[in-house]
């Protein structure tokens, strides 16, 4: 897909169950290195209709492209710690698959490596808050280590039983994490940071680039997405479109940084 002039592009899981609304980064979805975030508390939640999988699928652009993936958790196929090569022609894509369905299998850290650009995309079908039967599907398209901030503001969404919760990702060793109700550790490389946010919204700053998934919703129905530091706020007009005509509620949050 391209255009002429700047679009607003999403892709939304338009059914009445498992949905989420993926926003579209065009070139800032490209890079040749990320740290793949995932939420790293929930399991899987697998029903007779399945499948439902934890997965991130990689996209090549170009033709010949070598991508190298070291995983954090055990893949399908593929052991953590062990670095495996792929290669893909452009429009191809190659999927990678927890190969557990426990929140401690989720392949959150993941570093993936290439030699020319890629878009990769997450999906975590289904999750659920624990006691709950909102069963939904979290993901979004990630944003390369090159993108990858240091100054983060986190709001709440609507969930009327859980905090939301959040995790920040480490992209290089040695790295500080702190956040506005007094928490600070260091990670290496893969590691993560997470927290419950009960609070109207959160202040992350960290002194190397981190990446940031949170988990959100309304009700008890989920949501995820990576989300863009502050030096990275992107248009002055955005445009959502709702894509069904469901009685479900719709929320929209507005983060000035002025």
């Amino acid at each position: 897909m391209n255009s002429d002039r700047p679009i607003t592009c999403y892709y939304d899981i338009a059914n009445t169950g498992n949905g989420d609304m993926y926003a579209l980064k065009g070139e800032n979805a490209l890079g040749i290195k990320c740290t793949v975030p995932f939420q790293m508390d929930l399991d899987t939640w697998r029903r007779n209709d399945g499948p439902y999988l934890c997965e991130f699928i990689i996209l090549a652009t170009e033709n010949n492209t070598t991508i190298e993936i070291t995983p954090t958790r055990n893949l399908v196929g593929n052991p953590a710690g062990s670095t495996f090569t792929i290669r893909l022609n452009r429009g191809e894509t190659y999927v990678c698959t927890a190969s557990s369905d426990l929140s401690t299998g989720k392949p959150g850290g993941t570093l993936v490596k290439s030699d020319k650009p890629i878009a990769i995309t997450t999906k975590d079908d289904s999750i659920s808050i624990p006691g709950q039967f909102c069963g939904d599907t979290a993901g979004d398209q990630l944003i390369p280590d090159r993108l990858a901030g240091t100054e983060f503001v986190l709001l709440k969404g609507y969930f009327n039983i859980s905090p939301d919760l959040y995790y920040v990702f480490a992209t290089e060793d040695g790295t500080t994490i702190q956040t506005s109700d007094g928490r600070t550790q260091t990670f290496n490389a893969g590691d993560f940071f997470s927290g419950k946010l009960s609070l109207e919204s959160i202040y992350i700053t960290s002194n190397k680039p981190v990446q940031v998934f949170q988990i959100s919703g309304f009700g008890c129905e989920i949501g995820g997405a990576v989300i863009p530091s502050l030096k990275c706020t992107g248009s002055t007009q955005v445009t959502a479109v709702r894509a069904t005509a469901g009685t479900e509620q719709f929320y929209v949050n507005v983060l000035s940084t002025f």
